[in-house]
């Protein structure tokens, strides 16, 4: 087993398709990109998102997840963020 210290407390974790060896990893208030294979924060979407982010979801659309962030839904593009 492997381990990959974030520095948060993780509330869940989603593979978007199409997205080898990667993993969306998010918290309360943080929205990480990681590298599964090379254990390396491929990105850090936390300060795009405004409120306490309760779950997120994958979209059919290629690169889209749903973000559910207090009192919104937000469809949010990992490719153009």
């Amino acid at each position: 087993i492997e381990k990959i210290d974030v520095g948060f407390i993780i509330k869940g974790i989603l593979h978007p398709i199409t997205y080898v060896n990667k993993i969306i990893i998010y918290g309360d208030n943080n929205l990480e990109l990681w590298n599964v294979v090379t254990k390396y924060k491929v990105y850090d979407f936390s300060h795009l998102i405004k409120g306490r982010i309760y779950n997120i979801a994958p979209s059919p659309k290629v690169d889209v997840i749903a973000i559910s962030v207090e009192k919104s839904i937000l469809l949010f593009n990992l490719k153009t963020a």
